[in-house]
């Protein structure tokens, strides 16, 4: 695949600065952080992807975090961070993974909730606190891409109950963490993997044919890596 570089998780429940740095300086070695006008193939000789991703990269802040902050107010949504704290340790530690942290924080705020107040609650947060996190640089980069005709794929490690009704609102396809749902309420498990890292990349050959494809990618830490490095041209950080 000819490739033309040219810079672009955030944390699911955060990360050190050190580790930001340094996987900072290993991305940008082979990506670009200034998007500007493509002198790639056009659609006609080539269909077009744009892969983005949310946490970081279209948001300014972490949706997964921002969205239980949101559903449960805040006495709720701090209580249980501190009734999780120990779980949270050990994420840090690397003795629990992100997968695992991801069901822990889903079972404790959201276990037994019906799927169809969750999803109320998503269209409410998309209306009303997403436009406050959402970067401009991005938005306008999106707008850009589907003037050209691209095909726009937001590949995101969050919840993709929570963030499907602003994709859709965007004019987006989503890619994203899916959750159990038995009965119409929330398990508490995925019944996806975490859509982090290789999975990205798993995912996004499981949903579409990549054969004669130009591909653009755009992400803003470790967890996009493979989804970056799959790209034609891939952008870390570009809306910072």
């Amino acid at each position: 695949m000819a490739d033309k570089s040219v810079v672009v998780q955030a944390p699911e429940c955060g990360r050190s600065a050190a580790h930001e740095r340094r996987d900072a300086d290993r991305l940008s070695s082979s990506s670009s952080s200034s998007p500007s006008p493509s002198a790639s193939p056009s659609s006609s000789s080539f269909g077009r992807l744009a892969f983005f991703d949310l946490d970081g990269t279209i948001t300014r802040k972490n949706v997964f975090i921002e969205f239980i902050r949101y559903a449960m107010g805040p006495r709720r949504f701090w209580r249980g961070l501190g009734e999780l704290s120990p779980q949270i340790g050990l994420h840090y530690a690397k003795v629990v993974s992100k997968r695992r942290i991801k069901e822990i924080f889903v079972d404790y705020f959201f276990r037994g909730d019906e799927i169809e107040d969750m999803r109320r609650l998503a269209r409410a947060y998309a209306r009303r606190k997403m436009p406050g996190i959402v970067r401009p640089k991005a938005l306008e980069r999106i707008r850009w891409h589907r003037d050209q005709g691209d095909r726009i794929v937001v590949v995101s490690a969050c919840i993709q109950t929570w963030i499907e009704d602003w994709c859709q609102t965007q004019g987006l396809e989503l890619i994203a963490t899916e959750l159990e749902i038995r009965n119409g309420r929330v398990t508490g498990k995925l019944a996806s993997d975490n859509c982090y890292g290789a999975e990205k990349v798993r995912r996004i050959r499981k949903a579409m044919d990549l054969d004669r494809r130009y591909i653009f990618a755009y992400g803003d830490s470790r967890g996009d890596r493979e989804m970056l490095a799959m790209a034609h041209e891939r952008f870390y950080r570009p809306f910072e």
